[in-house]
């Protein structure tokens, strides 16, 4: 992380100065200079050669999506352009499922550099000196009641497509990195309430692999390309925390996300955390996840998916990160940095 000094000198005059410098009496004596406004010191995070991530320090906005992930869940509403400080066109997106409060309609509020968006239990935050962001979800104004089964659930991502996506083939590393800290992880429902099969709050990295074949080849027998089905994926999934399991680390698992039809891989947390996820606790990691596309391949194609895809062929292309709330809970990350760097052979 570097940091970068931007200075900015403004100059105002009103027009009573104006009117004295250039008036019918003649030149006035010359005004002092106005005074110089403090330095702007903010944390920059350049993108560098090897970096699959862009606007690591969130300085260029998010663009807002709707609510319904199968209506308008990729359609934009909204950018937070920080009041027009926004250092370049948006690359990020947040997206914000579900819930009874859209935060496309949030007023703006400004307090020195931090910039929050807030409507309902969904908020956003932006500290642009620090190029930090914050996510919460107050799911007590997101629901009526205890979520019931077969109801959505409260998501708040941050989600990116990748202008430059690398094969599987071609790279020794692909290193993921996140600096964060868990703010809040209240549980608002009574034991009586809880059902832990069914109420969570999870906050989830999931990273696509893709299948990106120069062509998918003749059909087999089951009518599946010989080479899979060009853009298949799967949700390479690095879990952060989970409720039900807080403390702890949570175990490799794999499942069938019957709302995009793929399927779900995700990582043994002790693989890349020091410990499990502790409120109010800062934390880092780094990780290779290269060593573990080729396992996550075995194991969806051993349940039926991917068919005739090829680990050569698989291509990361996109990322979403942040929190998925199924049950009420009142929850906050902050985000420091994250980024996603790969080592070419």
């Amino acid at each position: 992380m570097k940091e970068r000094i931007k200075k900015f000198i403004a100059l105002s005059l009103s027009c009573a100065c104006l009117f004295a410098a250039f008036g019918v009496a003649g030149c006035a004596p010359e005004q002092p200079p106005a005074p110089t406004p403090p330095e702007d010191d903010r944390v920059i995070k350049e993108d560098t050669a090897n970096s699959i991530l862009r606007d690591r320090d969130f300085s260029q906005g998010f663009n807002v999506l709707g609510m319904s992930a199968g209506e308008d869940g990729r359609t934009i509403y909204r950018t937070f352009n920080y009041n027009n400080l926004a250092d370049g066109e948006a690359v990020w997106e947040l997206s914000q499922w579900e819930g009874k409060n859209n935060i496309v309609e949030a007023e703006e509020k400004i307090d020195g550099n931090v910039f929050t968006y807030q409507s309902g239990g969904k908020k956003f935050v932006y500290d642009r000196e620090n190029a930090k962001i914050t996510l919460a979800i107050d799911a007590e104004q997101e629901y009526d009641g205890p979520r019931v089964d077969g109801q959505g659930w409260v998501h708040m991502l941050i989600e990116q497509n990748f202008q430059k996506v690398y094969s599987v083939a071609e790279v020794e590393e692909i290193n993921i990195g996140l600096d964060y800290c868990l703010t809040k992880f209240d549980r608002k429902m009574t034991d009586e309430e809880f059902n832990p099969n069914l109420h969570n709050a999870q906050l989830l990295w999931y990273i696509t692999l893709t299948n990106m074949p120069e062509t998918e080849g003749e059909l087999d027998e089951f009518g599946i390309p010989e080479n899979g089905v060009s853009g298949d994926y799967i949700w390479f999934g690095i879990p952060i925390v989970d409720y039900t399991r807080y403390g702890k680390f949570m175990d490799a698992s794999l499942s069938y996300d019957a709302g995009t039809s793929h399927w779900i891989c995700s990582v043994d947390s002790a693989e890349y955390l020091e410990d499990p996820v502790l409120l109010n606790e800062r934390a880092s990691f780094k990780y290779n996840i290269v060593p573990m596309f080729e396992e996550t391949l075995e194991k969806v194609q051993s349940s039926g998916g991917m068919r005739n895809c090829k680990l050569e062929n698989l291509y990361v292309t996109y990322m979403n990160f942040g929190w998925e709330v199924p049950g009420t809970f009142d929850v906050a990350v902050d985000i420091y940095d994250i980024s996603i760097e790969a080592v070419t052979k």
